[in-house]
């Protein structure tokens, strides 16, 4: 019974300090300017993708047969054109690819359909996450488009095309480098702040002499910062759901992330002591957070090494977790590792700041 009293006790004042706390920085001007420039952020990376799309069709195309009408279609403007030996080695670049582009494979008896006067079949690929509307879209356009260059109509069948992507695939590069800066900078820049407003109204000396503890004070801290980077995740992750196959994989992905993004800006919040230092020192740590990032886009560049150290690095973690959590793959064998690295470096992160806020208190 003592036990479950101190528990609760415990948990009342870390409810407390957290509750003032999210009340705080609601009123404060520059918590708020940092909460509106994550806003945009968000808004940025999540409108961006849906910007790179030109318009201009790309077509990959693979013959079953030795039709003769690829000549047409080779020498057509009307579209980008990437033709392929074989089926499986078109399926391959496409899913690697991973754009809302269509693929098409023209059937054996393409040639012999049209001399017939019939209207052959092209059976068209599309990556799981494109919407029916874009599908529609560029089925008609391509239609019209063959129908022009080789004089007589063709269907294009989507049924029975759905490819999914791998986590090596090229789609949603761009929105999980966003989301996990969204998570990384705020954390970052929001947790700092919020300790240098109340180091500025003396708030911090009244809790290090009030029954609060400093593992209690640290938990009340963090919770905060999960408390708003959580927002802005349920955002960004809301916009780009539609990418998503393993929820679970994401979900406890994007926790992780917003713990060690939060503990690397409770932290800064204990070291530094004016705002000043907050802006450079997060500009500093951003570029050693976001290079490895970088580096996993291009990691067909890189030895095989390297590719294998720079995956370790917790940013490159969360980057790897949120593109496996896309994919066609959940083996726990490729996730579980990379969760326990960021649990890892959320522990360590957090005692270390625990352990200074109570050297303080002495």
């Amino acid at each position: 019974m003592q036990k479950t009293g101190k528990l609760r006790s415990s948990l009342r004042i870390i409810l407390v300090i957290t509750g003032k706390d999210i009340l705080d920085s609601v009123r404060n001007k520059t918590i708020l300017s940092l909460l509106v420039t994550a806003l945009f952020l968000s808004a940025f990376f999540t409108i961006m993708p849906k910007l790179s799309d030109s318009g201009s069709p790309l077509v990959f195309l693979s013959d079953s047969g030795d039709s003769s009408s690829m000549s047409l279609l080779t020498r057509s403007d009307a579209f980008r054109l990437r033709t392929y030996p074989s089926t499986e080695k078109m399926k391959a670049d496409f899913i690697q690819r991973a754009d809302n582009q269509i693929a098409l494979v023209l059937p054996a008896d393409f040639d012999q359909t049209l001399a017939s006067g019939g209207i052959p079949r092209i059976q068209g690929y599309v990556l799981n996450w494109v919407n029916s509307k874009t599908i529609a879209e560029k089925k008609d356009t391509l239609q019209t488009k063959l129908t022009s260059i080789l004089g007589s109509p063709v269907q294009i069948d989507m049924n029975g095309g759905t490819l999914f992507m791998s986590p090596e695939s090229n789609g949603g590069l761009l929105e999980a480098t966003g989301i996990v800066i969204i998570l990384i900078t705020t954390g970052m820049s929001l947790v700092p702040n919020l300790f240098l407003e109340e180091k500025r109204t003396r708030t911090m000396e009244a809790l290090q002499v009030s029954p609060a503890n400093s593992n209690q004070i640290a938990i009340s801290k963090t919770l905060t910062g999960v408390f708003y980077v959580a927002i802005f995740a349920a955002l960004v992750m809301a916009a780009n759901a539609y990418l998503v196959l393993h929820w679970s994989v994401a979900v406890w992905s994007i926790l992780l992330s917003i713990l060690v993004s939060v503990s690397i800006g409770l932290l800064l919040g204990i070291l530094i002591e004016n705002r000043q230092q907050i802006i450079i020192t997060s500009q500093v740590l951003l570029i050693p957070l976001i290079l490895p990032i970088l580096l996993r886009i291009f990691s067909d560049l890189l030895p095989g090494w390297l590719t294998d150290i720079i995956r370790w690095f917790p940013s490159a973690a969360m980057f790897d977790l949120l593109r496996i959590s896309f994919s066609n793959r959940s083996d726990p064998s490729m996730y579980l590792p990379r969760m326990g690295i960021l649990a890892i470096c959320f522990i360590g992160l957090f005692g270390i700041s625990a352990r200074l806020i109570r050297r303080v208190e002495r």
